[in-house]
């Protein structure tokens, strides 16, 4: 359907945010490819590949028009496969109709928070899940079945889009790179882990801050309601590589990683009920604010 904001045909899932005109909303849009994307694979896995090439075949075209094209007023991937509102070299058409919807989004050329880019990661893993369970990744099978043009009617070949899904998830284990500290234990009073100093553990960035914008702080810590997004990102780029490459560290996500991922969650998370992070209280469970809830109440 065509779509007010990027002014061009586009396909997947448009939502109303905040108002009444449909767009195609990255960090929702990830959420709802992915949720394509599993129901695909699962069913590759059962034997239904009509089902399976269909799901698969919708939510690649959503991926392509919204992430992976060419097309700078379609994606929402800047040059370094970073999720942000609009691609800065984007038509001023289209920054001018995202900025005239929603007035108060500041500096929509730079990346969007962590969780948000990682959630549009997981989509990505999620689609080339169900590739590898139809036999598209490796074409190994079932390539007759793969049938699919981009918005404007010019076909994508199914070697060329695997390579494209396959950078785009590598950039995303980039992107955590750059988006977190590698600290360790004992070197702060808010420092709760049960095992030795020392011990090595992940300090995320809520967002980039980039330029003159009032995002808040860089240094403003992931807070825990988000936080599960980049914690569910790390076993699923894990669990890709070994289950469709043969090598569980295929996209650069060690098993060193996940370890620290765990004693993070131990450091600031699961043993501190006094961490605050900006107006976000991490010892609630949904990151709610409300002090007298769960166990920010003991």
């Amino acid at each position: 359907n065509p779509s007010y904001i990027e002014g061009k045909s586009m396909r997947g899932w448009p939502i109303k945010l905040g108002t009444d005109t449909l767009e195609f909303d990255g960090y929702q849009g990830g959420h709802m490819i992915e949720a394509v994307s599993v129901t695909a694979e699962e069913a590759a896995l059962r034997g239904n590949m009509t089902l399976a090439t269909d799901l698969a075949l919708k939510a690649a075209a959503a991926f392509h028009d919204g992430f992976l094209t060419s097309d700078k007023d379609r994606t929402k991937l800047n040059a370094d496969q970073v999720l942000v509102y609009v691609h800065p070299d984007a038509s001023s058409g289209r920054k001018n109709r995202y900025k005239g919807l929603h007035t108060d989004y500041e500096c929509i050329k730079w990346p969007q928070a962590t969780n948000r880019a990682l959630t549009v990661a997981s989509a990505g893993i999620g689609l080339l899940r169900a590739f590898g369970a139809i036999g598209w990744i490796d074409g190994s099978a079932n390539t007759n079945l793969w049938n699919l043009d981009d918005a404007d009617g010019n076909s994508l070949s199914r070697s060329a889009y695997v390579l494209a899904l396959e950078d785009f998830v590598t950039k995303s284990f980039d992107f955590h790179q750059v988006q977190k500290s590698t600290e360790r234990t004992g070197n702060s009073a808010l420092d709760m882990y049960p095992g030795s100093d020392n011990t090595k553990w992940f300090y995320w960035r809520y967002r980039d801050v980039q330029g003159n914008c009032n995002l808040g702080s860089s240094d403003r810590p992931e807070d825990q309601g988000h936080m599960q997004h980049v914690l569910k990102w790390g076993g699923q780029i894990r669990a890709l590589g070994k289950d469709y490459y043969s090598n569980a560290d295929y996209f650069g996500f060690e098993a060193k990683h996940i370890r620290r991922q765990m004693v993070s969650v131990r450091n600031r998370i699961v043993d501190s009920t006094q961490s605050n992070v900006e107006d976000r209280i991490t010892c609630d469970l949904d990151g709610e604010t409300d002090p007298a809830t769960k166990s920010c109440s003991n």
